[in-house]
């Protein structure tokens, strides 16, 4: 199973982004639910975590502040969040908080239907680098309090065969030792190719990483540059030191993460790419295991595939006693009551400075040492999510079985992109 990496996978490509026209016709609509009385300030909050997870935050917020109130709506089906707020904002009953998702940051945004929460406080103590899906034009519209990672998981055993303690964290030293577990006779590494790549994820995360690019994949998204010229260096590294090397075999093609965990355990692969979810699996294999970052772009930092959740946002159109208690409801969520208690309510860990989760110690530095200092990445689309992510798994199977070539990859993500602009 793919655990959170398909969870968040799938939500992204279940719905068309917002409609542009209608999302800015909204704009001059009043704010749903939201009053004053008695000196008691009540917010309106559309959710797109269910109930269970939003109320005992909720419950902790109002405790401290006994004067603001929160009516909590939320979507029983996540994947039809992005509908669901699109309805209210094209009835002029938008909530005063709402979420940003991979379905409608970028419509959300562009139309100025979020605050700009650009040097506020409630903003301290995130990388910058967890902002980059909720940031626009130099804006940040969304805060994100927790997020997700997954990286290399290895057999301590094997690797202690031919002199390893851990999987290096360079390209270079990365490839000499699958050449080694090859020559011992081990598979060295297996992913599932029917998702995006883990390992390419992390070279190209690492690559606009080394060039200083906050923004990610949104400074192609918003057309500002091209797939070609910010993927290909990444493929072609990918292609040199993954697939022509065997590090990644022919016979992955196909292969579902269930296979890759199952392949680990029983000792025929010496690592495979996995996350939290595996944990439970992994503890009652028996098998001697450890979590380690993917190998950078050459030049840059390891990384590890992650990034921020779903982020929370202010109505543009809030204003006087309404904003000031939508505000003090975000900078609860990025303090440390707030924290704890959604990512207690949630499960996954706290991207803040202000509040370590408690993770699992075996993979606990992925999200300490990687995560919530930004040096993680997975590729999201803004438009035509499902006709993107297609597109990138259909050309990674290709370039592992020798179909295609990057520079020919990138160019159709480009073709690609236009298409469902």
């Amino acid at each position: 199973m793919t655990g959170r990496i398909g969870e968040r996978t799938s939500l992204r490509v279940a719905l068309a982004a917002l409609t542009v026209t209608t999302l800015a016709g909204a704009l001059a609509g009043c704010s749903s639910g939201s009053s004053s009385s008695g000196g008691t300030t009540t917010i309106s909050y559309l959710s797109y975590f269910n109930d269970s997870v939003m109320r005992p935050v909720i419950k902790e917020f109002e405790k401290e502040n006994p004067k603001i109130k929160v009516k909590l709506s939320s979507e029983a089906d996540p994947s039809n969040y992005a509908q669901a707020l699109q309805t209210r904002i094209s009835g002029n009953k938008t909530p005063d908080i709402f979420n940003l998702t991979g379905a409608n940051q970028y419509d959300i945004m562009s139309n100025h239907l979020a605050l700009d929460l650009t040097g506020q406080s409630s903003l301290d103590g995130i990388a910058k680098s967890n902002f980059a899906s909720y940031k626009l034009d130099g804006k940040i519209y969304g805060l994100p309090v927790t997020g997700w990672a997954s990286g290399i998981v290895y057999n301590k055993a094997i690797l202690k065969k031919i002199g390893y303690s851990a999987p290096p964290t360079t390209l270079t030293a990365f490839v000499k030792m699958g050449e080694k577990l090859k020559t011992a006779g081990y598979t060295p590494y297996l992913e599932d190719e029917t998702e995006f790549s883990p390992s390419l994820s992390a070279l190209i995360g690492s690559y606009y990483q080394l060039h200083g690019d906050e923004q990610g994949d949104n400074i192609v998204l918003n057309g500002k540059t091209t797939f070609a010229k910010e993927w290909t260096p990444a493929l072609e590294e990918w292609k040199k030191d993954y697939i022509d090397t065997g590090i990644i075999p022919q016979s992955s093609l196909g292969l579902t993460s269930d296979q890759a965990l199952q392949a680990f355990v029983s000792g025929q692969t010496a690592m495979y790419r996995t996350g939290a979810w595996d944990i439970a699996t992994l503890k009652k294999s028996k098998v001697d295991y450890g979590f380690s970052p993917f190998p950078g772009y050459p030049g840059g930092k390891p990384s590890v595939g992650g990034g921020a959740d779903v982020a929370f946002a202010v109505s543009s159109k809030v204003s006087g006693a309404t904003k000031t208690a939508s505000e003090k409801f975000l900078s609860f969520l990025n303090s440390k009551p707030g924290l704890k208690s959604f990512s207690t309510s949630y499960g996954d860990p706290s991207i803040s400075s202000k509040y370590t989760t408690s993770v699992d110690p075996a993979i606990a530095a992925l999200f300490n040492t990687y995560l919530a200092k930004g040096d993680a990445y997975w590729m999201t689309f803004t438009k035509g999510a499902n006709t993107m992510s297609n597109q990138v798994y259909s050309q990674e199977q290709a370039l592992v079985s020798g179909k295609t070539t990057p520079a020919a990859f990138a160019k159709s993500m480009d073709t690609t992109w236009k298409s469902v602009k």
